[in-house]
């Protein structure tokens, strides 16, 4: 069983490097890479084999841009994904990275961090480490920062960082196409920040407004 994918678009103008897919995969409960499962970094490929009710065995194989070691340390996956994008979007292109997994997969250990020491913190708080650290090198380009936090919920899309309206709700967002082709997010509030703490704020304050069903973990959000 597949437990974790995690994939990036970065869109490049000047090197055209489109789509690149990494795989890391969560541990089973022994802390070992899940039965059935082959992962070869030489060719960055995931054999995934299955036994059919015949009893003879199957298997299928997946290419990435790259497959991440199974023990693989967060600082390796903010270098191998996140601060390429980064850098390139420091230099004014577009670039994004999307999680995607099973419930339980991995996928906000990857993006926000554990919760037993600094050391596990994940891609977005490195991040923001890093763009400030950044900007600090950068005296004189002129660089600015916001931030927005929004959250998609039965294909529904609400703003975390605005406050409730009158009816106790999020602020509802909109995807709309503008008139020059262009997708925009209308009611998305846009916060401009100065300084790592501010960021870290924003993103803490966001997290703790995610919606959370009676058993206390995230039910079908994306954000």
């Amino acid at each position: 069983q597949i437990n974790f994918l995690f994939s990036v678009s970065i869109m490049e103008a000047h090197k055209a490097e489109g789509i690149k897919t990494f795989l890391r995969i969560k541990p089973n409960a022994s802390g070992q890479c899940p039965d059935g499962i082959v992962l070869n970094q030489a060719e960055n490929t995931l054999r995934i084999q299955r036994m059919l009710r015949s009893g003879q065995s199957t298997f299928s194989l997946f290419k990435f841009t790259q497959v991440l070691p199974f023990n693989v340390a967060q600082d390796e996956v903010f270098a191998s994904i996140a601060k390429p994008i980064i850098d390139s979007s420091l230099e004014g292109y577009d670039g994004s990275i999307i999680t995607y997994g099973y419930s339980g997969s991995g996928k906000t250990f990857s993006m926000m961090g554990g919760a037993e020491s600094y050391a596990e913190r994940g891609l977005i708080p490195r991040g923001i480490e890093y763009i400030f650290g950044k900007i600090k090198k950068a005296a004189t380009k002129d660089i600015t920062v916001s931030v927005s936090y929004l959250e998609v919920l039965d294909n529904k899309g609400f703003d975390l960082l605005s406050d409730l309206n009158k009816s106790g709700e999020r602020p509802s967002v909109k995807l709309k196409e503008k008139a020059n082709s262009k997708m925009e997010f209308c009611g998305l509030s846009n916060h401009r920040v100065f300084q790592q703490e501010e960021a870290m704020n924003h993103l803490f304050i966001g997290d703790c407004n995610r919606t959370v069903d009676d058993g206390n973990s995230h039910i079908k959000t994306t954000s």
